[in-house]
């Protein structure tokens, strides 16, 4: 269902495009060679846009889901070994303390090679991403009046890239997230330890080590880490390129 509508949407968009210009684009997928007959020209034009689209929209989003698959697959053993840690009856928890640290240890690098593995495909998608974006923002903020089904277009140009900069951040910050539940945790459990009389004495050593273990955040080619707050950052990005714009088309 997914794969059918990109393709709805990539065809119309391409449509729309050759609709309104079926020349000008016709000579940009041509390298400036002018097709006299307008069934040429047309031809040229949807074959190119609809490839155009295909690879900077059709492709993130089927990577965006697939890297979001994989993440949630990452997610699932901290949550359970959350669970887990939360579950256990504190003498047991004692017996089993460095082993349940050992599979903690396994978990962090597993998340460390996953961010590893996705730091370069995730810097090439939020690029693109917000480069498309930005060139959504310039159209729909220019002088020129823009048709009706440009101006559709444009929404669905800046919406698709949108869902998938929200999708992979919201999906990353997870990581992070359940690391923290965890530190949160032990934390629990080692002042239930500190307030037990019967415990005294009793190494809480690896609770003290997880409480201290640091959050993982995956990063986007090792320059953004993917967290919420990152959200914020990028709508005040264009915002700002938004008033640019529209002071540069005034003057």
């Amino acid at each position: 269902m997914l794969l059918l509508a990109l393709r709805v949407l990539q065809l119309f968009l391409a449509a729309s495009q050759t609709y309104h210009f079926p020349e000008e684009t016709s000579m940009f997928w041509t390298f400036g060679y002018v097709f006299k007959e307008r069934e040429y020209q047309i031809a040229v034009s949807l074959m190119g846009e609809y490839i155009y689209n295909t690879v900077f929209f059709e492709f993130p989003c089927i990577t965006t889901l697939a890297y979001c698959l994989l993440i949630k697959q990452c997610v699932f053993p901290l949550c359970q070994f959350k669970t887990n840690l939360k579950s256990l009856h504190f003498d047991m928890l004692l017996q089993k303390g460095f082993k349940i640290l050992r599979a903690y240890n396994i978990l962090e690098e597993n998340i460390r090679l996953l961010k590893q593995m996705l730091s370069t495909p995730m810097f090439a998608i939020l690029l693109s991403c917000s480069m498309n974006l930005y060139s959504a923002l310039d159209m729909s903020l220019g002088e020129e009046e823009i048709p009706l089904s440009l101006i559709a277009s444009q929404i669905i140009l800046a919406f698709i890239p949108s869902i998938v900069i929200v999708s992979l951040i919201t999906c990353s910050s997870k990581i992070p997230e359940a690391i923290q539940q965890i530190k949160e945790t032990a934390g629990i459990l080692i002042e239930k330890n500190h307030l037990s009389t019967l415990s005294k004495g009793k190494d809480v050593s690896f609770l003290e080590r997880l409480e201290k273990k640091e959050e993982i955040f995956l990063s986007a080619g090792g320059m953004v880490d993917l967290k919420k707050g990152l959200m914020l950052s990028i709508v005040g990005a264009f915002l700002t390129y938004g008033f640019l714009i529209l002071n540069l088309d005034y003057k």
